[in-house]
């Protein structure tokens, strides 16, 4: 059935105006009907935002942020040290701290819905998934994606499932309740990006 939307009692009908008569005994027009009101000011916004910038680490590359708004965080490639990291924004008081990965080089990273970080590095042969608590306070635990370079990390809305992209073409299917990869598919070429279905059930690559 089509939804109806309630819109309030219909308006009382306008007292009519009684007619004056003239020394004549003509009727006279009646009076004009009040001008309606105008309408009151919006006051939703124009339209203008504030911005301000906050200064990272170098090379920064992809970035996102907690479900609650506080931390903004972004991968820091490697610089010509060959050192790279993660960056995150207290958007509160404005401070950013820097997280630096002395073994593996960082690419790729997502947010879960409880907040815990997924950080996706690289090895020479390998990649790994660490994932962090709210803030990256500590890495609570590290499952290890083998034979592939990963270039892409995506996390369920239910929490269970993740799924890594690499540039070898392959998605990796990872159980984060037994924190390892439960499925290798080979989807042809480089994983630029990867998103999974809230059930974890499905996923997207491009």
């Amino acid at each position: 059935a089509a939804a109806r939307r309630e819109l309030g009692a219909a308006p009382a009908a306008a007292t009519p105006t009684p007619a004056v008569a003239d020394t004549v005994g003509a009727p006279r027009n009646p009076a004009p009907a009040p001008a309606a009101a105008a309408p009151a000011a919006s006051s939703a916004p124009t339209g203008t935002a504030s911005t301000k910038t906050f200064t990272v680490r170098a090379n920064p590359f992809l970035m996102s942020a907690s479900p609650d708004g506080r931390y903004i965080y972004t991968t820091n490639l490697a610089d010509s040290n060959g050192i790279s990291g993660v960056s995150r924004l207290d958007t509160i008081s404005g401070e950013v701290t820097w997280l630096q990965q002395k073994d593996d080089a960082v690419y790729a990273l997502t947010t879960g819905p409880n907040g815990n970080v997924y950080v996706l590095s690289n090895r020479k042969d390998s990649a790994a998934l660490e994932i962090f608590g709210n803030g990256l306070n500590r890495v609570l635990v590290t499952i290890p994606i083998r034979n592939t370079q990963g270039s892409a990390v995506s996390v369920s809305q239910n929490g269970k499932t993740a799924v890594v992209g690499g540039f070898d073409g392959k998605l990796s299917v990872i159980d984060i309740a037994a924190n390892k990869v439960t499925k290798t598919v080979n989807v042809g070429s480089w994983v630029y990006g990867a998103a999974v279905s809230p059930d974890g059930k499905t996923a997207w690559v491009n």
